[in-house]
């Protein structure tokens, strides 16, 4: 093995083993029910998640308490890979909350919660999904691709060469 092909070789290993997981995007625009668990008590919520920003992933909405819909609330959030983190204020009060959210591979989710009155809790998703849109690469893909190509291009034009010499023998 000469010293150039070790070295490509060592390149392209190298590149492989980077970590080629992808940062996925979910579009959360839709309608979707929550229980919320606090203090012993299950709450029932709707939420209208109506624009989201798929490049920044900044998304905004609004949504009632569903034994009393006119409690309304609008909500604000940033989604980052497969999770996001919102901010609840509810309509005619001073009542917010904060939430942290995982999204599930089915695009249900669940997550935790602090409010204003220090509660802490949790909640998940009953119905809805999100929906994943496509995954982003990262930069080692790019990396691969970027030096994969010009690599593949030297052995098509070596194959070529080598085939246009036995032609002319």
């Amino acid at each position: 093995m000469s010293l150039r092909t070790f070295s490509l070789t060592t390149i392209i290993l190298t590149l492989i083993s980077f970590n080629v997981s992808a940062n996925n995007i979910w579009d959360l625009v839709g309608v979707y029910q929550t229980n919320t668990f606090a203090n012993g008590t299950i709450y029932v919520h709707d939420w209208n998640i109506v624009s989201e920003n798929l490049q920044t992933g900044d998304f905004s909405g609004n949504g009632f308490y569903v034994p009393d819909p006119s409690v309304t609330w609008n909500i604000t959030g940033t989604v980052n890979g497969n999770s996001f983190s919102d901010l609840i204020k509810y309509n005619n009060s001073t009542y917010w909350a904060k939430e942290i959210v995982a999204i599930n591979s089915d695009g249900s989710f669940q997550g935790t919660f602090t409010d204003s009155n220090g509660t802490i809790g949790t909640f998940n998703s009953v119905s809805g999904h999100a929906n994943l849109v496509s995954s982003v690469p990262e930069a080692g893909e790019w990396a691969m691709m970027l030096l994969g190509l010009p690599f593949l291009g030297w052995v098509i034009r070596r194959k070529q060469l080598s085939t246009s010499l036995i032609k002319t023998q």
